[in-house]
C-alpha cells in the first residue's frame, strides 16, 4: 500500500482544515516546502457544512462510509491532523505525520498483515517497511500516558529516520532554527496552509514575459502571455523563488492569502501583469450578464499588492453570500444544459 501517497491525498481532498495543530517541532529545518491541515477544525467548520449541503450525490458521505466500514477509521474521529514536508521537490525526501489516535492501531495491524509489512528497526526504534508497487517506511510513536499517536511516514529509510530524530530533539526542526520563508505563524482562522522556497530551480532561465489583453467588439476578449512560448503556467514556476498559501475562515469571512517571491522587482511586476491579465479575461468571458455580474463581484474581492520583490494576492469574501452565488451559477449552468438537451425542441 502506498502509505505515503495517501497521505498526500488525503491533504489535499480535505483542504478545508484548521491549521492550528501545525507543530514547528515536529518539521526539520532543512525543510523546503510543507503543507498542514487541522481535520478536526475542519470538520467543525462551515465549510465542511457548505460541501455537505452542496453535495446532492453525498459522495463526502458514501467516501466515509466506505472508508469506515473496510478499515474501521472514522477519518474526522481518529485522524486530527496531517502534516507534509520534505527537502526536494521528489516524493523520496518528504514526509507525512499523521496525528491520529490509538483506535487506528486495529486497521494499521490488519493491513499489516494483509501486505506483508516487514518489521525493521530505524534509528532504534521499531518501523515497518511496506511494499507495494512502491516501497514506503512508517513508525507509530506513542505519547506516554496518552491515546495520542503519530504516524510517521516515508518513501526513504532515511528520510523516516530524519524525521524520527527531529522528533526525538537529536535533529535541528522549525522551531530550533526558524526560516522566515517557511514561517509557521499563520493569520487567524487560517485551516488550509502551503508554503515553498528553493525548489523551482529546474524551472529557471525565463527571457522576457510580455501580457497582452484583448477585448473585442461584443464585449469579450483573449489574453496573449509570451515567454518563450511558455503558458502562464511556466512563468509563473520561473520566476517564483517562493510560495506561501493560507486559505481559512474567520468572522463569517473565507479568505485566500498567496505570497510569491520572485528575486527581482521586475519580476514580481511581470508576475502582477500577468495576473491581471488573467483577472481581465475571466471578466468578460461570458454572455450571461448574470455569471458576468457575479464574475465582476468576485474579482473585485481580489486585491493584488506588489511589495518590493513579492506578489502578494488576497482574496475575501461573506462565506454565507459565496456560497449563495455559487449555487445560483450552479443552477444557471444547469438550466443551459437541460435546454440544450435533445429534447429541447420536441
Amino acid at each position: 500500500m502506498k502509505l505515503f501517497a495517501t497521505a498526500l491525498s488525503l491533504t489535499v481532498l480535505a483542504a478545508g482544515a484548521r491549521a492550528g495543530g501545525l507543530v514547528p517541532t515536529q518539521i526539520d529545518s532543512t525543510a523546503k516546502w510543507m503543507g498542514h491541515i487541522d481535520l478536526q477544525a475542519f470538520h467543525e467548520s462551515r465549510v465542511y457544512q457548505a460541501m455537505l449541503d452542496a453535495d446532492q450525490n453525498k459522495d463526502i458521505e458514501r467516501g466515509l462510509s466506505e472508508l469506515f466500514n473496510t478499515s474501521g477509521i472514522d477519518l474526522f474521529r481518529d485522524v486530527r491532523a496531517l502534516t507534509v514536508y520534505g527537502s526536494a521537490p521528489d516524493d523520496k525526501s518528504g514526509v507525512a505525520l499523521i496525528s491520529t489516535t490509538a483506535s487506528v492501531e486495529p486497521a494499521l495491524a490488519t493491513w499489516r498483515d494483509k501486505l506483508h509489512a516487514t518489521p525493521i528497526v530505524i534509528g532504534g526504534q521499531p518501523c515497518f517497511e511496506w511494499k507495494d508497487n512502491d516501497v514506503s517506511f512508517s513508525c507509530m510513536r506513542a505519547t506516554p500516558d496518552s491515546t495520542d499517536r503519530l504516524l510517521v511516514i516515508s518513501h526513504s529509510q532515511d528520510g523516516l529516520a530524519h524525521a524520527l530524530e527531529v522528533l526525538d530533539g537529536k535533529r535541528a526542526s522549525l522551531a530550533t532554527q526558524p526560516s522566515p520563508e517557511l514561517s509557521t505563524t499563520l493569520k487567524p482562522g487560517t485551516f488550509a496552509f502551503l508554503a515553498a522556497t528553493g525548489i523551482f530551480d529546474q524551472t529557471q532561465g525565463l527571457g522576457a514575459a510580455s501580457v497582452g489583453v484583448h477585448k473585442d467588439k461584443g464585449g469579450h476578449g483573449s489574453v496573449d502571455i509570451s515567454a518563450g512560448g511558455d503558458g502562464p503556467e511556466s512563468v509563473i514556476a520561473r520566476l517564483a523563488q517562493g510560495l506561501r498559501v493560507e486559505l481559512g475562515e474567520n468572522s463569517g469571512q473565507i479568505f485566500v492569502d498567496v505570497h510569491v517571491r520572485t528575486a527581482h522587482e521586475e519580476d514580481a511586476t511581470k508576475l502582477q501583469q500577468i495576473v491581471q491579465g488573467l483577472m481581465a479575461l475571466a471578466s468578460f468571458a461570458t454572455e450571461e450578464p448574470d455569471v458576468g455580474a457575479t464574475l465582476g463581484r468576485w474579482l473585485k474581492a481580489v486585491q493584488l499588492t506588489r511589495r518590493d520583490s513579492t506578489l502578494e494576492l488576497s482574496f475575501s469574501y461573506d462565506l454565507a453570500t459565496l456560497i449563495r452565488e455559487a449555487r445560483a451559477l450552479e443552477a444557471i449552468e444547469n438550466e443551459k444544459r437541460e435546454g440544450s438537451g435533445p429534447d429541447k425542441d420536441k
